[in-house]
């Protein structure tokens, strides 16, 4: 009986690289994951040769590759500082544990990473080089704490390799945001916004990859883009409900986003300086109650916004 491979015998690994196009030394992290989707979005180029010797078109031709990813994790408070230090660079961690790393919104070059996706009861397994992330977003104070990812790896590792790239991952332990640890607040430790229920967040890169003439598959470069921050945000109406009067005023505000673990003792808290506020748009969901519903966007001015990381990981450098 032919064997039916299976999803959850999957495996992602991650390493960062110092070169392009050139695998790591062997030394990996097990990266946690609900689902993954990797495409090569152009695979093949248009041919409208006439030929009449036939009444259909001509074969599509080879183009050159363009990846795409998209992964969805749970959000771990373990785990979210490898993705964040892709997204943003290693961070400056202090501390003796609890440790606590202070990503910081910059201008600054991005690494990039091998990706390595194993079938393990295969097995089979598919790698990929020089991948950056294009995007990140998680909610907090929602029921399932996730996060998801867009990536863009640059190209595929062929002949496809035989073995997994490292047989001992480093693997971090558990350690999953809980909802009732979620805070939102303008002042950290103090809000005035009003009783709000969920948010959620998405920082972007907003990276343009490229092709090079320079006779390889892929992409040859990731430019960084002016990175953005944004999100969504919803609260109770009522006469406490500020953040409504911060929304028809256009008035600037600052924005503090906590996700905690359930014990309380790891947390991820993202500070933005000014951040402005869309149009309010009512919800009557029931005959119980209004619900106030905005997007919001992080602007110029103040401290560059950071995320500041606080667990029992001793180091995000590599």
């Amino acid at each position: 009986m032919p064997t039916n491979y299976k999803g959850g015998n999957s495996q992602l690994l991650l390493q960062r690289q110092l070169v392009a196009r050139t695998a790591p030394t062997p030394a990996a992290f097990k990266m946690k994951f609900l689902d993954l989707e990797i495409s090569d979005s152009e695979p093949y180029a248009e041919n409208n040769t006439i030929d009449n010797s036939s009444p259909l078109g001509a074969k599509l031709g080879d183009s050159d590759e363009a990846w795409t990813a998209k992964l969805n994790a749970p959000l771990d408070l373990n785990d979210i500082g490898q993705w964040l230090a892709l997204l943003l660079g290693a961070p400056v961690t202090t501390g003796a544990g609890p440790y606590t790393h202070t990503f910081t919104l910059g201008l600054s070059d991005r690494p990039f990473a091998l990706l390595d996706l194993g079938y393990t009861d295969a097995p089979k397994y598919r790698r990929w080089l020089d991948t950056v992330i294009n995007s990140i977003s998680w909610n907090i104070a929602e029921r399932d704490q996730n996060m998801s990812l867009d990536l863009a790896p640059a190209v595929e590792v062929v002949p496809r390799p035989s073995a997994v790239f490292h047989a001992s991952p480093t693997s971090f332990a558990a350690n999953r945001a809980c909802k009732k640890a979620g805070n939102i607040y303008d002042v950290s430790g103090s809000n005035t916004l009003g009783r709000v229920t969920a948010a959620n967040i998405s920082i972007s890169n907003n990276h343009e990859s490229v092709h090079i003439a320079d006779g390889l598959a892929g992409y040859g470069a990731h430019i960084l883009g002016l990175p953005s921050i944004s999100g969504s945000l919803t609260a109770l109406f009522g006469s406490d409900s500020a953040v409504m009067d911060y929304m028809e005023g256009h008035t600037s505000k600052p924005l503090v986003l906590v996700s905690k673990n359930a014990a309380g003792d790891n947390s991820l808290t993202v500070n933005i300086a000014n951040v402005e506020f869309d149009k309010p748009k009512h919800k009557v969901p029931t005959s119980k109650g209004l619900l106030i519903d905005t997007n919001w966007r992080a602007h110029s001015g103040g401290a560059a916004p950071t995320i500041v990381l606080v667990n029992g990981i001793a180091s995000y450098a590599s």
